[in-house]
């Protein structure tokens, strides 16, 4: 065999091989298609789901209308809860004893506590749609709480590594850059907010003169004192603030565990429980005790 008949048989036979890859691949296939068929027979059988969704979902909202999405978000919670039911393997009428499996289920698919309680409404929709078909008794899941909600949270929180990134800080050189592109009232508005630091609601506060004072003093000086809604009770800080807050009060962090920081000053600790992005109530009043402390001994 000469060495040209010798390659022309090597590609044939590298292409018969190659068929046979994609003809058991493709066998792969229509019996994994085949088992998940059965299972949504199964677990959704197919008359009742049509049912449910012509009666509990909405066909259209203001973003699909705008084609700004191919399905609404009750659709797109929909088929996550399918995919739900498909995993667990439990009736409906067993998913109340049963729930820590579904629990589970969310701990692995790492949602975020909002998108899990949503998921359990539409399951629980479902459930009780199919048992009252059915004639079973049904119970619905309850939203997690305590231990589990604890574990959820903190499970996401740890796991979503850095998807969104934030944009960098707003400098005065590059605001007096963009001057020129845009109008003038936004540029103000920009312009109070990096100069004094203040959020949108405390700017759009300023246009009342019961939330801001100038004061002279002796020395001919005059100051601008700014009344901030966010050191109220009731409004929000969020986490990364309060850690700011504590290294500028001379509080260092000493140690972490899960969403728990240990920050320390002077034998002193505060616990800052970082359970999402804004600190719960409790914190900014121990920080404004502290704040308070800090300024009195200057």
């Amino acid at each position: 065999m000469k060495v040209n008949e010798a390659r022309a048989r090597a590609k044939q036979l590298n292409s018969l091989e190659l068929i046979k890859r994609q003809e058991n691949k493709l066998r792969q296939l229509r019996l994994e298609e085949r088992e998940t068929g059965r299972k949504y027979r199964a677990f959704l059988p197919e008359e009742f789901k049509e049912e449910f969704e012509r009666r509990f979902l909405r066909r259209r909202d203001s973003q699909t209308d705008a084609k700004l999405r191919r399905f609404t978000r009750a659709h797109t919670l929909w088929r996550a809860v399918q995919k739900l039911i498909i995993h667990v393997k439990i009736e409906p009428s067993e998913w109340f004893c049963n729930q820590y499996q579904i629990y589970d289920y969310l701990y692995e698919s790492n949602f975020s506590l909002s998108y899990n309680n949503k998921l359990l409404t539409v399951l629980n929709l479902w459930g009780f749609f199919i048992c009252k078909k059915l004639d079973q008794p049904f119970l619905p899941v309850a939203k997690p709480r305590g231990y589990e909600r604890q574990r959820l949270v903190d499970n996401y929180y740890q796991n979503r590594g850095d998807k969104k990134q934030g944009s960098g800080p707003l400098s005065p050189e590059a605001l007096m850059t963009a001057q020129g592109k845009m109008k003038v009232k936004q540029f103000n508005w920009l312009f109070i907010s990096v100069w004094l630091g203040l959020r949108p609601l405390e700017i759009d506060n300023l246009q009342s003169g019961d939330f801001w004072r100038v004061e002279t003093l002796p020395t001919g000086t005059q100051i601008l004192w700014v009344f901030l809604t966010k050191l109220m009770r009731g409004s929000q800080l969020t986490c990364q603030e309060v850690r700011t807050v504590l290294k500028d009060l001379g509080y260092e962090l000493v140690r972490q565990r899960g969403s728990h920081e240990q920050w320390v000053k002077d034998g002193r600790t505060f616990t800052l429980a970082a359970h999402g992005k804004d600190a719960p109530h409790y914190i900014l009043d121990a920080l404004r005790k502290l704040s308070e402390e800090h300024h009195e001994k200057k």
